[in-house]
């Protein structure tokens, strides 16, 4: 099983760390976003030293982007129900391509969260998955 995570780094990358650890302790890997030092604190769009001295914005989106595609969900980081403009444009592409979103919170947008699949904390995210999976074979 594999996931990646979207939500604003800016804003929450140490607590994405520890949710990325916490998925990691459940089996999960998680494909997207690196553990890597932010190389450009305070800017718009995070890069990480991962990214490579040359990344850009949208280089660093479509690699983003294409793990969302080959991921069995997302994971959406949104302490409070907080998403800004970049996470939902990463929403809105998970759904266009048929990932499940598993959400911390509710976002409190009505559109947004009706594509929400399922919300709760990291560490109830494989008890969720595996309930579902025996809901499906039944």
């Amino acid at each position: 099983m594999n996931a990646v995570m979207s939500g604003s780094f800016r804003r929450f990358y140490g607590d994405i760390c520890m949710v990325l650890s916490t998925l990691e302790a459940q089996g999960i890997e998680v494909l997207s976003p690196p553990r890597s030092r932010i190389v450009n604190p305070g800017a718009e769009f995070v890069l990480f030293e991962a990214d490579g001295p040359a990344a850009n914005v949208a280089q660093v989106e479509r690699g983003h982007l294409a793990k969302i595609a080959r991921a069995d969900f997302l994971y959406l980081y949104n302490p409070g129900g907080y998403v800004g403009d970049d996470t939902r444009f990463e929403l809105g592409f998970a759904v266009a391509h048929g990932v499940p979103i598993i959400a911390l919170a509710y976002t409190g947008n009505a559109v947004l969260d009706s594509f929400i699949d399922h919300v709760c904390r990291p560490e109830e995210v494989t008890f969720y998955l595996q309930r579902e999976m025996a809901e499906v074979s039944l």
